[in-house]
């Protein structure tokens, strides 16, 4: 018995015999169906291994060669959709076609709006300092500057020492020798004998001397000790060689002048009391001015009496500062001394 297996083109529903066939959704999916370009009254056919479509064939009688085949039959009208049948098992998987062309890229899309800034991620720990670079070569020269201009003259130096003292004059003429005094008068002549000769009368008495005349003018002349070098610090001045002392370089600071005798007499055992003796000290002085800032009597400190009531506080630049120091003694090593201060330039 054969069974007619209709599709519907329009609906894809299946019927066997106007039975709905249930499982397959379509009837392509079933694994024995192979259809070719179905068209409008194609029917199934059974050819021995699968049902493909074709055109439908008479009926029975015995098998004799196959007629040409008639023309197609006009269409039939559509019978009433069947009811679905029961959905068919899934075909398995046919192999996958091969990967088409791909597509022409689309229009790129508008930008979206920028997205928020992300947070700062942390600070990376600080790498390494590199090795320095090796120095650079030295620029050329550059141009000299130009000349600046000449500084103003400095200032006149000071004047140079006064000149050593001249020569002492020559010793003055010795005063004139005093007149003879008068002679004595002549003693009485003796009488004259008449006879023999007397004897000769005894010699007058001589007369007084005459007076002594007036004795000549002597000139004094003071011995003096020139030293050639600096006052400083504290001096000895020897008086029994000399009671003027000249230093003839300029002084180098203050000084104190010690006066006594010599190194080993002291001026208190070569005076007596009531006696007095006048020392002068005469100092060249340079660019600084230094000065007597004390005195001293046999190495004990004195203080003098200065005339005007003013002690020296400076010395006189470029000069001859003198110094005169009348001592007097009025007891056993007990001293007034009278001083005075003055400046020749």
């Amino acid at each position: 018995m054969s069974s007619k297996i209709v599709v519907d083109n329009t609906t894809g529903e299946i019927t066997a015999d106007g039975q709905p066939i249930g499982g397959a959704a379509a009837l392509a999916d079933l694994t024995d169906v192979a259809l070719a370009s179905p068209v409008a009254g194609h029917v199934l056919k059974f050819n021995g291994s699968e049902w493909v479509n074709d055109v439908e064939s008479g009926g029975g009688g015995g098998a004799g060669s196959t007629g040409p085949t008639g023309p197609t039959g006009a269409a039939g009208a559509t019978g009433p959709t069947g009811p679905t049948g029961a959905t068919g098992a899934s075909g398995s998987a046919g192999s996958t076609g091969p990967t088409g062309p791909t597509g022409a890229a689309g229009a790129t899309g508008p930008t979206g709006p920028t997205g928020a800034t992300g947070a700062s991620g942390s600070a990376g720990s600080t790498g390494p300092t590199g090795p320095a670079g090796a120095a650079g070569a030295t620029g050329p020269t550059g141009p000299t500057g130009a000349t600046g201009a000449s500084g103003s003259a400095g200032s006149t130096g000071p004047t140079g020492p006064a000149g050593a003292a001249g020569a002492t004059g020559p010793t003055g003429p010795t005063g004139a020798s005093g007149s003879i005094g008068a002679t004595g008068p002549t003693g009485p002549t003796g009488a004259t004998g008449t006879g023999a000769t007397g004897p000769t009368g005894p010699t007058g008495a001589t007369g007084p001397a005459g007076a002594t005349g007036p004795a000549g003018v002597s000139t004094t002349v003071e011995g003096i000790t020139i030293v050639a070098s600096a006052l400083t610090g504290t001096v000895a001045i020897d008086t029994a060689t000399n009671q003027v002392h000249y230093y003839t370089v300029n002084s180098s600071a203050n000084w104190t002048p010690n006066i006594r005798s010599t190194g080993s007499v002291s001026l208190d055992s070569a005076m007596s009391v009531g006696q007095s003796m006048t020392v002068t000290i005469m100092a060249a002085q340079g660019s600084s001015g230094y000065y007597a800032s004390s005195l001293q009597i046999d190495g004990v400190s004195v203080t003098p009496k200065w005339a005007g009531g003013l002690s020296p506080s400076f010395g006189n630049e470029y000069g001859t500062d003198v110094y005169s120091y009348t001592i007097i003694k009025t007891a056993s090593a007990t001293w007034t001394v009278l001083a005075s201060f003055s400046t020749f330039a």
